[in-house]
């Protein structure tokens, strides 16, 4: 189930220079057990462009990978169905401070619930973010997509604005968790040139990353 102002978006489409003023967003989830909430997009993948979005004075609340501007941002290649999707993109994106992104479970992001195989730049949370664990400032789980393409958080914020806390688990100021897994020798999850100002709390709590698994 995928929530938002789109709720799910593919194959090239683009959202691009829009403000979200007072929006209320609310994903109870599905039978499946997944669920995609963000104000803008629920789950984009495959080519598609979030950017200069700007969300104020917001409510969001799913279960599981739910973040204040989009809930999955990624990009699928290899695998058993052979896939080979474009890269997605959210850039120059923004939550206020008075903005609450809540998870009723994990992978809970500022900006993005789960980046998975794609690419996060020169973005800010302002916002409150808190889950049961996977919490980050700018996104809950970032990582690479299997071995075959790398994840990317660049030149991202938290500002001092912004709670995060994780009520069982892990939560950091940029990213709650990322993976490092020895099998994907040729792949790697990049933070690079991002800061964070904000009170975490959590179980495993970091400045910048929560938990590196």
């Amino acid at each position: 189930v995928a929530a938002g102002f789109i709720g799910w978006m593919d194959k090239g489409a683009t959202v691009k220079n829009v403000t979200f003023n007072n929006a209320v967003v609310y994903n109870a989830g599905g039978s499946a057990g997944e669920t995609y909430t963000g104000t803008a997009v629920g789950r984009a993948c495959n080519g598609t462009l979030i950017e200069n979005v700007h969300v104020t004075n917001s409510s969001v609340l799913g279960k599981s990978e739910v973040g204040g501007i989009v809930g999955r941002n990624y990009r699928r290649k290899g695998g058993s169905n052979n896939y080979n999707e474009q890269l997605a993109y959210v850039k120059h994106c923004t939550t206020d401070k008075n903005t609450i992104v809540t998870g009723t479970a994990s992978m809970v992001g500022g900006i993005c619930g789960r980046n998975y195989g794609a690419v996060l730049y020169h973005c800010v949370n302002h916002a409150d973010v808190k889950g049961t664990s996977q919490v980050g400032g700018v996104v809950g789980y970032s990582r690479d997509y299997w071995k075959n393409v790398d994840g990317y958080v660049v030149a991202c914020g938290s500002s001092e604005n912004a709670r995060v806390t994780a009520t069982n688990g892990n939560a950091g100021g940029i990213v709650g968790q990322t993976l490092k897994d020895n099998s994907h020798d040729n792949t790697v999850s990049w933070i690079v040139a991002c800061y964070s100002l904000s009170k975490v709390s959590a179980k495993n709590a970091g400045r910048m990353l929560g938990t590196l698994t």
